[in-house]
């Protein structure tokens, strides 16, 4: 099962505000709402499960299912602040893992070495449930400025742009900013 979203970020990680000074646009509000959009999806290109950094950019939390124990769990994101485990037991009833039982890393989640694996509900495909919660404390400066130029370049572009004939990428100053947060597994 992919994984799901289950808390959205509280907020994108740049502002109308600051986009539109890096636009140099902070003196009519016409195209507000088309730069609010650009954000969204600039954020989008990059963020969470299906974005091109393959991590959270600002804190959100994400779910993910196994159906059986391991000892070292691998989390989808690097990031990692915080996880609840829970699972259905052989009864069929919910149960929360109590988190002294588990230790966070960034990257995975790891069950005490006494830690004893409770017996699961079989007749399920998913009976753990893990949520974690990733996300950068502070967005570094080359992540907050790469979105700012993608969204200028998509501002001024608004048709695909292609030089002799061939489509164009993305600026490569986009590519240089993002090239250190990409996370790889």
């Amino acid at each position: 099962m992919k994984p799901k979203l289950i808390t959205a970020p509280a907020s994108d990680p740049v502002t109308l505000q600051e986009v539109k000074e890096h636009l140099r646009v902070t003196w009519f509000t016409d195209d507000d709402t088309y730069i609010q959009a650009l954000i969204k999806a600039a954020v989008s290109h990059l963020d969470g499960y299906q974005g091109i950094l393959n991590r959270c950019i600002v804190e959100q939390s994400w779910q993910v299912t196994r159906a059986s124990w391991c000892r070292k769990m691998e989390t989808i994101f690097t990031d990692t602040t915080d996880a609840v485990i829970k699972y259905y037991d052989a009864d069929g009833d919910e149960q929360t893992l109590d988190g002294a039982a588990y230790q966070v890393y960034p990257d995975y989640i790891r069950l005490k070495n006494d830690f004893v694996f409770p017996s699961i509900q079989t007749d399920r495909d998913d009976p753990i449930s893990i949520v974690t919660t990733h996300g950068y404390e502070v967005v570094p400066d080359s992540l907050l400025l790469a979105i700012k130029i993608l969204v200028a370049h998509w501002y001024r572009n608004r048709e695909p742009v292609t030089f002799n004939g061939n489509p164009a990428k993305i600026p490569f100053s986009v590519n240089a900013l993002l090239a250190p947060h990409r996370w790889a597994f």
